[in-house]
């Protein structure tokens, strides 16, 4: 991903004729995200726009990512202002044009927001938006050379952005034994996310958060 990242920065980059301003990077996930507005920076103007897109939809998410600004290596890092749309689920190397559609429709919000954003400039002081903040990444257990010997419990199979609290089953390995949830409660993301499987990952914890920008 972070090579891909960097061959549509050089394109960017050349049909931008310079640094861009506000971009807009697409994503669809295996995970069961729905609508997810994922902030990179922790930038006001970003910040507003997906405010007014959720004030209008109140059904999508927004998530926090953990690597931010500097550290982020998505390509809406690359604009002082932007966000990443994640939609899904979606089958890997499948054109859905249901999905297709839905992407269009908040892209279009997007660009709307951002429309009524720079029309009200300057911009009014510091808002504060509910979010899902990204927390550390929860591996499959048992993995011997890269091997899964467990896999993600069917009861959490689906319910991203849904509680997961101390005692729940989070993975069943071959014998049938469940792992339960021993942690705080946290919002699992991006759960048995097939780009993530590679490395070994299960899922994403986030804590519910109201942010200020």
């Amino acid at each position: 991903e972070s090579q891909r990242a960097k061959e549509l920065s050089d394109e960017v980059f050349k049909w931008a004729s310079g640094e861009p301003f506000f971009l807009i990077d697409l994503h669809t996930t295996t995970a069961n995200m729905g609508v997810t507005l994922v902030l990179s920076k922790m930038d006001r103007l970003s910040a507003r726009v997906i405010k007014r897109i959720c004030d209008q939809d109140p059904s999508y998410h927004v998530l926090l990512n953990s690597d931010r600004d500097d550290e982020c290596i998505f390509v809406d890092s690359m604009a002082p202002h932007g966000l990443l749309i994640e939609i899904g689920p979606v089958p890997q190397n499948v054109y859905d044009p249901r999905v297709i559609t839905l992407m269009e429709k908040v892209v279009v919000e997007t660009l709307e927001a951002l429309l009524e954003e720079e029309a009200s400039l300057p911009t009014p002081g510091p808002i504060e938006v509910e979010l899902f903040q990204e927390g550390p990444a929860v591996k499959f257990p048992g993995a011997i050379n890269g091997q899964l010997t467990t896999i993600v419990h069917p009861d959490l199979v689906g319910r991203d952005y849904e509680p997961l609290k101390q005692g729940m089953s989070v993975f069943v390995d071959t014998q049938g034994q469940c792992v339960h949830w021993q942690g705080e409660d946290v919002y699992p993301v991006f759960i048995n996310e097939a780009a993530y499987l590679t490395q070994e990952t299960a899922f994403i914890t986030t804590t519910k958060a109201n942010i200020k920008f």
